[in-house]
């Protein structure tokens, strides 16, 4: 397991120095859309939210502090690894996991490097959605595994004219392949130190042009899916007193790329 060795003040100089990039204008417009976003759902109810290449669910009892500390970790991890790499190349695909992990261990998540395999279909075909929910039944619980389920139809009910579809979109795939990550979070009733979040990560590649990738019927010949499954624990004895510091570096990007999804 990795876990960060860092003081407080060396884990706030980090935060302070990651770079991000620029929002890109069309979704900045687009976050103008006015969606709740998961910190905003009551807790005590699920709730699942697009983190820009990430699906993210909540158990019921996770607490408002939770998600939104959630929310802004993967969020964060993300867009530093996207100034650093590209996330749709297959060349730089593990080493933007690398990162990712460096950033998510060093605010205070304990989690282990992610080690992808190839997904291997059974037919000539698979969809990506469907693979998902065989891999994810292999790593989660059965309540966990249909939270997956709604949060994948919620998303599938979106348009691909929906603002916030179109921020997932432009963040999880290119035309011809796609990195991003999901994120079934749980707690125990908002207590300290028990926040969990088990990621599975994919990254594919295909010779087929596609649109609302998770939904599409590829040739297994021309497609490859890799995934990683792993569980992170959130420390909030180091992570409280980097929070406001995480908030600060995100400034306006939690509203443009978090957005709520109706599970």
């Amino acid at each position: 397991m990795t876990q960060s060795a860092l003081s407080v003040s060396e884990i706030t100089d980090f935060v302070t120095g990651l770079e991000l990039p620029e929002t890109h204008p069309q979704l900045q417009e687009l976050a103008t859309a006015g969606r709740l976003t998961a910190t905003d759902v009551p807790a005590g109810q699920p709730t699942a939210a697009i983190d820009a290449g990430s699906l993210v669910s909540f158990a019921a009892q996770v607490s408002s502090q939770h998600r939104s500390d959630c929310l802004n970790s993967l969020l964060v991890a993300q867009l530093n690894s996207d100034k650093l790499y590209n996330r749709f190349d297959p060349t730089q695909v593990i080493s933007w996991y690398k990162n990712y992990g460096t950033v998510m261990s060093n605010i205070g998540w304990v989690l282990q490097d992610f080690q992808f395999q190839n997904y291997q279909a059974s037919g000539s075909t698979f969809s990506i959605d469907t693979a998902i929910t065989s891999i994810v039944t292999s790593f989660l619980p059965a309540a966990e595994v249909a939270v997956v389920e709604a949060t994948l139809n919620a998303l599938s009910n979106l348009g691909s004219d929906d603002p916030w579809y179109k921020v997932w979109d432009s963040s999880s795939h290119s035309a011809n392949g796609g990195n991003f990550q999901l994120a079934p979070a749980s707690d125990n009733n908002g207590e300290v130190n028990s926040l969990v979040v088990k990621i599975s990560a994919y990254a594919f590649s295909t010779t087929e042009t596609t649109t609302r990738f998770l939904w599409t019927d590829y040739n297994s010949s021309d497609t490859q899916l890799q995934y990683a499954q792993q569980t992170a624990t959130l420390n909030e004895d180091v992570y409280a007193q980097i929070r406001q510091a995480i908030i600060d570096k995100l400034g306006d990007r939690a509203a443009t790329y978090i957005g709520n999804l109706s599970i």
